[in-house]
């Protein structure tokens, strides 16, 4: 006599279904966990280098136009700010200029060291320019005849300086000007700079719509780029030889 067993069966179509919507599902969620935490990495290490190149090009910065117009005491520079094409030998390198695209800046101070670091004797007159080429600090510098020019320092979009200029002889800036509006370039005794620094890749998870003011100039939007993070940047540098 056949024993009785309990009828047994499989799961239904539907109960599959569910099963399989419920893994897509957790699956759908594991992939925009990775994506989510992959992007918040991504921005962090981009976020990470744009300071990191922030924090250096104030540092190039800083330690050159704090020297501008030092002479070791021959009286062999005048002001240190190079406010004319003449001033530099044969225009190897060019002024000063104001720009909203960018500012350059080109000072002169006597240095016992050469572009390169060497130190070749006696003091010689040294002649350095920032500007800002294809989204990068650029440094120039002439020494003894010779120029070096090289992109110190990348993802750096726009420069801004004001001139801190001294009317009343106590060595401390009464107004910060722009380059046309400064009315003696002897009396120049600190800078206001800003940079509008951006990340080096596309970082951002939408497209970059903010407006940047740098110092007293237009807000700055951009237009190309846009996936790019951006920060703005200021100091104010003391001349330390006037």
């Amino acid at each position: 006599m056949a024993g009785n067993h309990p009828q047994e069966r499989g799961f239904s179509l539907v109960e599959l279904m569910v099963a399989m919507t419920m893994g897509l599902i957790a699956i759908a969620g594991v992939f925009q966990i990775f994506n989510n935490t992959k992007q918040s990495n991504s921005t962090q290490e981009g976020m990470s280098l744009l300071y990191d190149n922030a924090r250096y090009a104030l540092y190039l910065l800083t330690e050159e136009l704090m020297a501008t117009g030092y002479d070791g005491g021959d009286g062999s520079v005048t002001q240190g700010i190079v406010t004319t094409d003449s001033a530099v030998d044969s225009d190897t390198l060019a002024d000063t200029i104001d720009n909203s695209n960018g500012d350059q800046i080109t000072i002169s101070y006597d240095s016992a060291t050469d572009c390169l670091g060497n130190n070749p004797g006696a003091e010689q007159n040294k002649i350095v320019q920032f500007s800002i080429v294809n989204a990068g600090l650029n440094w120039r510098c002439l020494y003894n005849g010779a120029v070096t020019a090289q992109t110190m320092v990348e993802g750096i979009e726009n420069m801004q300086i004001l001139y801190g200029e001294d009317t009343d002889g106590d060595l401390i800036a009464n107004s910060y000007r722009s380059f046309g509006n400064v009315t003696n370039w002897n009396n120049i005794v600190s800078y206001r700079l800003a940079l509008l620094v951006a990340s080096v890749d596309d970082v951002a998870p939408t497209s970059d719509t903010n407006s940047y003011v740098l110092l007293n100039n237009p807000p700055i939007t951009t237009t190309t780029n846009l996936l790019q993070r951006r920060r703005v940047f200021s100091r104010t540098i003391m001349i330390r030889n006037r």
